[in-house]
């Protein structure tokens, strides 16, 4: 009879603690303290919550206006040569790095897909100061200065002479 009287007021003192919710039993969506105690359920909602603003930040910053200008807003359209989805292809270029004649011929061949392919970028050619472009009247070109002159004239190639550096192993510092 002891044990009885105890469970019969735990029990009581149980349904006091609950209040009125477990009088009236309400349904348990209503209880929302107790659904937002289990730590499975805040984590859910701080993942998501953190989702949500990465997502919404990561879309705000691609929509973001770049601050470049449009060919409608430069000063002198005509110079800039654009096609339907309004890219400047005067910013931007192919750019080959020629050393030694190995490297010309590749650097050709390339020009070569670039020009059939049709872009509209400009191709450029860095190559040795040393080497010369074959002109008209002369009579026997080597076969760098008639490669390069192929680039310019066929690929239309800006060519541009440059001081090739090298270093040795040991000469960074």
């Amino acid at each position: 009879m002891f044990e009885r009287l105890i469970s019969v007021q735990r029990y009581k003192l149980l349904r006091s603690h609950r209040g009125s919710e477990a009088a009236t039993n309400t349904p348990p969506t209503a209880r929302f303290p107790e659904w937002f105690a289990l730590r499975r359920v805040r984590t859910a909602l701080i993942i998501s919550t953190t989702l949500l603003v990465v997502t919404s930040l990561l879309t705000f910053v691609t929509l973001a206006p770049t601050g470049h200008a449009t060919p409608q807003q430069t000063a002198d359209p005509s110079s800039a040569t654009t096609c339907e989805d309004g890219v400047r292809w005067r910013d931007f270029a192919y750019v080959q790095y020629v050393t030694n004649a190995n490297y010309l011929c590749n650097s050709l061949m390339i020009l070569d897909a670039l020009y059939h392919s049709g872009t509209k970028a400009d191709r450029i050619m860095m190559y040795p100061e040393s080497w010369h472009v074959a002109e008209d009247n002369i009579a026997n070109p080597p076969t760098e200065s008639k490669l390069l002159a192929r680039a310019r004239n066929v690929y239309q190639a800006k060519l541009v002479p440059i001081q090739v550096q090298s270093y040795k192993k040991g000469d960074i510092t």
